[in-house]
């Protein structure tokens, strides 16, 4: 039950959260017997019980809820970067009326290299705590991703002004 296809594993989580939950259960019991021979041991005929499969199902479920709020909220925050460099791209258009090519190479190298920054400047275990919720590296994560969002707002801006 180890391998199971990116495709399905992705459309399982985005769409099937319960299913998804149940693979994982399995591939994390199926990993543990695999890599911890204490767990072997203690548990020489492979089966678990309720209460360990339920750990098991908790962290499952835990990990799951986090990769689906930070892809949602990613796919919501980048649409709002859109609809917000779009909006402002017209406004400059109707307002100002095109710009020259040169303001326009200026905004979209701007946008593409703020993007560049925030992914050159993310910190990893540079700055890891033992929880990974450190104010020092929630901090950065809100930096990346409002970089992210300016250097994508700035670049969608950029082709909206065009008309």
């Amino acid at each position: 039950m180890r391998f199971v296809l990116p495709i399905k594993a992705v459309f399982l989580l985005l769409f099937r959260p319960a299913k998804f939950v149940a693979f994982a259960v399995l591939d994390a019991v199926a990993s543990e017997f695999e890599t911890n021979k204490q767990f072997l041991e203690k548990y020489p005929n492979r089966r678990l019980p309720p209460e360990r499969l339920k750990e098991f199902e908790d962290t499952e479920w835990r990990r799951t809820k986090k990769i689906r709020t930070a892809f949602f909220t990613a796919v919501l925050s980048t649409a709002l970067a859109i609809l917000v460099g779009a909006l402002v791209g017209h406004y400059a258009n109707s307002r100002f009326g095109k710009p020259s090519g040169p303001v326009l190479s200026a905004l979209q190298v701007s946008g593409a290299g703020i993007i560049l920054a925030a992914t050159l400047a993310l910190l990893g275990r540079e700055i890891a705590s033992w929880g990974g919720r450190s104010l020092p590296e929630r901090t950065n994560l809100w930096l990346f991703k409002a970089q992210y969002w300016l250097g994508t707002a700035l670049f969608v801006f950029s082709l909206s002004w065009t008309g």
